[in-house]
């Protein structure tokens, strides 16, 4: 070794001085640079090489070029003698001087292995896609390879849900419309997470425009967490515009919704510029569960609308639509299917976009309100919903035949029970219904 150590004393890359004695007449930065450790393990590494080495030796030292030759034929190592501008290798001659790393350190290198972050692995750390073979630092990363929706097209970060990929980078305030968060189902101010029996459940989903912007404020007004909410979150829309979005509430019985309801929040983002009345695409949408209903008293409730659709339109200050679409003849679409068939999970509708839809496996979704950001409008819907509730549930075969499905009964039996519905029965007196 000692025609190596005492051919240069300094540095063939940037030329500092080094220490007498070394193996390799290359400084340790340049090294490091030149042949970095592999991500996963202290391996050095060479980016690019295919395993050749390409020797370039000065004239003025043929013992080094000698030696360095034997020491890589025997360890297997072919080479290339001469000039090497232009060759891939751990020696690549950019100009006359030569780089020299001793024979030793170069017997240790691999030939380096780019996965999908930019950094370089050795041959035995990373991972590859079992599908497309592209290498990556993590087995998580590969199992993902070929399934982008789960990695931020921004960052690149890998996610288990696509909706928290999609979101990543994003600010932090609505999620996607496929969201499902862990529910809770709450009564006065208390939640479980399971509903309890003999109460009616309801959803809430109201579309606002001009929101975006805001969310922020309503976070920090609610305190509401974007991964795990409690009672009320974001989701994007179709249907709405880039800044709109939909306001989502957890399953709520009626006390509940009067409480828990965000409605300070919701008068902040009123204020802050956001709409939902005055927009042409906004709706609100209230689901019930199934569970509270058995199938003769979902017919009642449903059918209490379908005969009445004026009352139904005038409560929800929403005309007939393409998104809330009432049938002819008091049918939830124009399908032909029987009521019954929907109200015991036989069918569903086709179409999603009718006043009524039975899409949904837990709940019926009443979907012809239009959307409304006034509190005392917004109650009066949820106390309308829960009034056909109860008046629907103890009616019997000869009160169906006596006309209590007609509006004028429910409503008068409404305003006889105004302690319990005060918000509606004022919104009903107050227009005339």
């Amino acid at each position: 070794m000692s025609a190596i150590t005492n051919v240069l004393v300094s540095c063939e890359i940037c030329a500092i001085d080094l220490d007498s004695g070394r193996e390799t007449t290359v400084c340790v930065a340049c090294t490091n640079s030149f042949f970095p450790s592999c991500f996963g393990c202290p391996t050095r590494v060479a980016p690019n090489w295919n395993g050749s080495v390409s020797v370039h030796v000065h004239a003025t030292y043929p013992s080094l070029q000698m030696y360095l030759i034997s020491r890589l034929h025997r360890i297997g190592y072919g080479y290339y003698s001469g000039l090497a501008d232009g060759r891939t290798g751990p020696f690549v001659c950019v100009a006359d001087p030569i780089w020299a790393f001793g024979a030793d350190f170069v017997g240790s290198l691999q030939p380096g292995r780019t996965v999908s972050s930019g950094e370089i692995a050795c041959q035995e750390c990373g991972h590859e896609c079992d599908a497309c073979g592209e290498l990556h630092e993590t087995v998580r990363a590969s199992e993902f390879c070929c399934d982008p929706a789960r990695q931020c097209d921004e960052c690149g970060e890998w996610h288990d849900d696509e909706s928290y990929a999609q979101r990543c980078c994003a600010p932090l305030n609505v999620h996607n419309y496929s969201f499902r968060p862990t529910l809770r189902f709450f009564v006065e101010n208390e939640s479980t997470n399971f509903a309890l029996p003999n109460e009616l459940y309801m959803g809430v989903e109201l579309e606002m425009e001009n929101v975006q912007e805001h969310l922020d404020d309503w976070y920090r007004e609610t305190c509401e967490d974007f991964h795990e909410p409690t009672f009320s979150f974001w989701k994007e829309d179709g249907s709405l515009g880039d800044s709109g979005a939909e306001l989502v509430t957890m399953p709520a019985t009626l006390d509940a919704l009067r409480h828990a309801f965000p409605w300070d929040a919701l008068a902040m983002l009123h204020r802050r510029g956001a709409r939902s009345f005055h927009t042409g695409t906004c709706g609100m949408h209230i689901h019930v569960a199934r569970s509270a209903f058995s199938s003769t008293h979902m017919w009642r409730f449903v059918k209490l609308q379908t005969k009445n659709v004026a009352m139904c339109e005038s409560v929800g200050q929403r005309e007939s639509n393409s998104w809330a679409r009432w049938s002819d003849g008091g049918n939830v679409d124009d399908s032909g299917v029987p009521l019954p068939e929907y109200v015991k999970g036989k069918d569903a509708n086709d179409e999603r976009y009718v006043a009524i839809n039975f899409q949904n496996s837990a709940t019926v979704e009443l979907r012809y309100f239009r959307g409304n950001l006034v509190p005392e409008s917004i109650l009066a819907k949820f106390e309308f919903v829960h009034a056909m509730w109860k008046y629907t549930k103890k009616l019997g075969v000869s009160d169906v035949r006596n006309g209590a499905l007609d509006s004028g009964a429910f409503l008068a039996w409404a305003r006889a029970h105004a302690t319990e519905y005060s918000t509606f029965v004022r919104f009903i007196s107050e227009r005339g219904i």
